[in-house]
């Protein structure tokens, strides 16, 4: 008995991390919930087929579960991993490959490009940074979520702030600056 409700607590207390936006926690998700279902024999082929990234697969948790609000409706009940998991199955399903990128940005042919003989130059920076971003947010995705939807979306703080269910605008500007100055820290301490 008193091992079950320490589950149930310790289950209480990981969905209030995650509805916190706890970057342990959310690598934790990513663990346990997006790479088991991505690795799964029935989905890996899909996932391979239409390139779907583990970050795209977090970030689509991430809204539904934080922004929206679907963690809210997590009763306890079995597994919250395997809970969690369920969706992942369902992005990995509703994945359009119509509307999917056909050939990768590191292959994309130089007359594709704008800028013609510097593309490769321009592909190469790009990944870099996606990279670092990628790095960061999982780190901290709740921080990167607000850079993304400031400056990616073009969303005012306010918008943002009542969006996530965060404190105030100011709470929005810091998240905000911290991540710009993480980003610019790992970009010219890895070039």
């Amino acid at each position: 008995m008193i091992s079950c409700l320490h589950m149930v607590s310790e289950v209480a207390y990981d969905v209030e991390r995650l509805m916190a936006g706890d970057a342990s926690a959310w690598a934790r998700v990513c663990e346990k919930s997006v790479r088991m279902e991505m690795t799964r024999f029935r989905y890996s082929s899909m996932v391979r087929k239409w390139r779907i990234t583990e970050e795209e697969l977090l970030s689509m948790l991430f809204e539904d579960m934080v922004v929206r609000g679907k963690l809210a409706l997590y009763r306890g009940d079995g597994d919250l991993y395997g809970w969690l998991g369920k969706y992942v199955v369902g992005y990995i399903r509703r994945t359009n490959p119509a509307r999917r990128r056909e050939t990768p940005v590191a292959r994309m042919p130089d007359e594709q490009t704008e800028d013609g003989g510097r593309s490769l130059q321009c592909r190469d920076r790009r990944r870099f940074a996606e990279r670092c971003f990628g790095a960061l947010w999982r780190k901290n995705p709740l921080r990167a979520y607000v850079h993304y939807l400031k400056l990616g979306e073009g969303l005012s703080s306010q918008e943002i702030r009542n969006m996530l269910g965060l404190s105030s605008d100011a709470n929005v500007n810091q998240l905000c600056s911290r991540f710009r100055r993480e980003l610019r820290k790992r970009v010219f301490c890895d070039a």
